[in-house]
């Protein structure tokens, strides 16, 4: 009767005293919740439910009353009734000054986090779900409101029961809303990379990590946002597992925007070029290879960044993978720039006379041959190097190629530089001439000796030259040949 009464529920509402008598009232709270009858009878009166949250006063009191709210989460019926009824749920996300009370209210917020009963309950109920994300408004109070976030991340046990359910995941990570709402929100993006709890969780949960790598929207929604690709830079943990990754890395060479954020990141470049899996997997992945080779713009950033092109030349590793790739010594070859750069590295030019390969690839390019041949600090650098030069003269092979390549010995005697640098260095004279190997080569190469009888330049130096003409005329040297 009380119930179907309006106006004796408008006195009531009305009335302070009857208000404040009935929340002091253990007997008369423990009555009404242990009522199933008179809880369905309020649950199922939507008169009633509009009149308690039209009620600040009420509310308030409600949200004041400690006694009444562990009542509440004390009793299982109620909250099964309350989250039963699509009525309740849809009244209290549609009242902006119910949701506001509730966000306002510290008490109310530990509470609902201290409550394993009812976190359990929210995440096992698929309808609040839905409803929660649904609700544009809520979502949007959450977070605007820095209580109710540093709340929820300061809270472990509400952390690992979003992390170790399924269907929250999934649900967020469904949500094209809720996925831009987050993106969106500096405070939360700060709050996420600032809270270490919550990274530690994060990389903690493989089922998280394959949902993240797995959701094509999420990783897109991820690179197109530079405030995010900032911070994960920053954040070392997330860079080593982001390594970890096939899929992910073939997006990342996909996004122009974040390629550009790479190079210009000393940090993430030491980074990568000090992990080995990381290496192995772009030279083992012929899909990456063919991307990047096929990618001008890429290339061109690379051969563009000289901390990256320098960065390259100090990594023993990275150069013997380099040189064991086919594809990218050609594009190498391709680059004047890089050419320079990689003849001006002591380092890489020891490897290179190491690496049979390169050596056949470099004889076989005419641009190549030229280049170093005009270059006087890379002839200067050849000839004052005693090891470069032993190996020269040590290894049959390239002494072979050398002879048997006709570009390779008209460019020599083509150019009065080299000539010059030779006869002027008694060093590379008297390895020459103590080399049998060389000197047995030369006088059975009849390409190379009508090469000398034909070149009248050659021929004025050898005469022109005292030392020279010693050394050709030394018994030792005569006797032996």
């Amino acid at each position: 009767m009380i119930l179907a009464s309006e106006k004796l529920l408008f006195m009531i509402f009305a009335s302070e005293k009857l208000l404040f008598m009935i929340f002091a009232s253990e007997k008369l709270l423990f009555m009404i919740f242990a009522s199933e009858k008179l809880l369905f009878m309020i649950l199922a009166s939507e008169k009633l439910l509009f009149m308690i949250l039209a009620s600040e006063k009420l509310l308030f009191m409600i949200f004041a009353s400690e006694k009444l709210l562990f009542m509440i989460f004390a009793s299982e019926k109620l909250l099964f009734m309350i989250f039963a009824s699509e009525k309740l749920l849809f009244m209290i996300f549609a009242s902006e000054k119910l949701l506001f009370m509730i966000l306002a209210s510290e008490k109310l917020l530990f509470m609902i986090f201290a409550s394993e009963k009812l976190l359990f309950m929210i995440f096992a109920s698929e309808k609040l779900l839905f409803m929660i994300l649904a609700s544009e408004k809520l979502l949007f109070m959450i977070f605007a409101s820095e209580k109710l976030l540093f709340m929820i991340f300061a809270s472990e046990k509400l952390l690992f029961m979003i992390l170790a359910s399924e269907k929250l995941l999934f649900m967020i990570f469904a949500s094209e809303k809720l996925l831009f709402m987050i993106f969106a929100s500096e405070k939360l993006l700060f709050m996420i990379f600032a809270s270490e709890k919550l990274l530690f969780m994060i990389f903690a949960s493989e089922k998280l990590l394959f949902m993240i790598f797995a959701s094509e929207k999420l990783l897109f929604m991820i690179f197109a946002s530079e405030k995010l690709l900032f911070m994960i830079l920053a954040s070392e943990k997330l860079l080593f597992m982001i390594f970890a990754s096939e899929k992910l890395l073939f997006m990342i060479l996909a996004s122009e925007k974040l390629l550009f954020m790479i190079f210009a990141s000393e940090k993430l470049l030491f980074m990568i070029f000090a992990s080995e899996k990381l290496l192995f997997m772009i030279f083992a992945s012929e899909k990456l290879l063919f991307m990047i080779f096929a990618s001008e713009k890429l290339l061109f950033m690379i051969f563009a960044s000289e901390k990256l092109l320098f960065m390259i030349f100090a990594s023993e590793k990275l150069l013997f993978m380099i040189l064991a790739s086919e594809k990218l010594l050609f594009m190498i070859f391709a680059s004047e720039k890089l050419l320079f750069m990689i003849l001006a590295s002591e380092k890489l030019l020891f490897m290179i006379f190491a690496s049979e390969k390169l050596l056949f690839m470099i004889f076989a390019s005419e641009k190549l041959l030229f280049m170093i041949f005009a270059s006087e600090k890379l002839l200067f650098m050849i000839l004052a190097s005693e090891k470069l030069l032993f190996m020269i003269f040590a290894s049959e092979k390239l002494l072979f190629m050398i002879f048997a390549s006709e570009k390779l010995l008209f460019m020599i005697f083509a150019s009065e530089k080299l000539l010059f640098m030779i006869f002027a260095s008694e060093k590379l004279l008297f390895m020459i001439f103590a080399s049998e190997k060389l000197l047995f080569m030369i006088f059975a190469s009849e390409k190379l000796l009508f090469m000398i009888l034909a070149s009248e330049k050659l021929l004025f130096m050898i005469f022109a030259s005292e030392k020279l003409l010693f050394m050709i005329f030394a018994p030792d040297v005569v006797s032996k040949e």
